[in-house]
């Protein structure tokens, strides 16, 4: 259930944002792009209650999870193969707007869907995490460096030197952030010049 404060007196902008945002969720939630509502034929669960999962994530329109041995499941749209995950077990999984990438057991990165930009064509090597974005897709190597391949318009996908403990190139995809060793957030793209908070 969503709530919304607001405050005794509020503003212009307060009222039509809660507007706009009450549109949004109606226009996803009956529109093709609810998870829902257009779903995949051969990778939708018919419950997933059945299922025992290890880790899940959520795109804009579908979802994808990893079972406890391993396999990938997923449902929601598939308009370009984002839910159609391919067999084999993996130790991670990341799904966005219009792909998926997941990391094998073996270290391999492997992404289906949408690939105009190259988003879902990962490098050779090993990986320890990856992460779907909007157009990019970053992975970190086994020593902590940061990779990242796909829509680069903004300055999203060449990510700065130095080791990182996680990775994310989602929320927008216009920007990606990480976290240093150390604990330090580090943000990335083209008008952020890889600001460090």
């Amino acid at each position: 259930m969503l709530r919304f404060a607001l405050s005794p007196k509020p503003t212009l902008y307060a009222l039509t944002t809660l507007v706009a945002a009450a549109l949004l969720i109606a226009v996803m939630l009956s529109s093709s792009y609810g998870a829902s509502a257009q779903q995949s034929a051969t990778a939708t669960p018919t419950s997933t209650s059945a299922l025992t999962f290890q880790s899940i994530s959520v795109g804009l329109a579908n979802s994808c999870g990893l079972l406890t041995d391993g396999a990938a499941v997923c449902w929601g749209r598939d308009v370009h193969g984002e839910s159609t995950p391919p067999t084999g077990t993996f130790t991670s999984i990341s799904t966005d707007t219009l792909h998926t990438c997941g990391i094998r057991t073996n270290g391999a990165a492997v992404c289906w869907g949408y690939n105009e930009y190259g988003e879902s064509t990962p490098p050779d090597g090993i990986f320890t995490s990856i992460s779907a974005g909007w157009g990019h897709t970053c992975g970190l190597r086994t020593n902590g460096v940061a990779v990242c391949w796909g829509y680069n318009a903004y300055g999203q996908s060449p990510p700065p030197s130095g080791a990182f403990s996680s990775i994310s190139a989602g929320a927008g995809g216009y920007h990606t952030c990480g976290l240093r060793t150390n604990g330090a957030a580090v943000c990335w793209d083209a008008r952020s010049r890889m600001l460090g908070l």
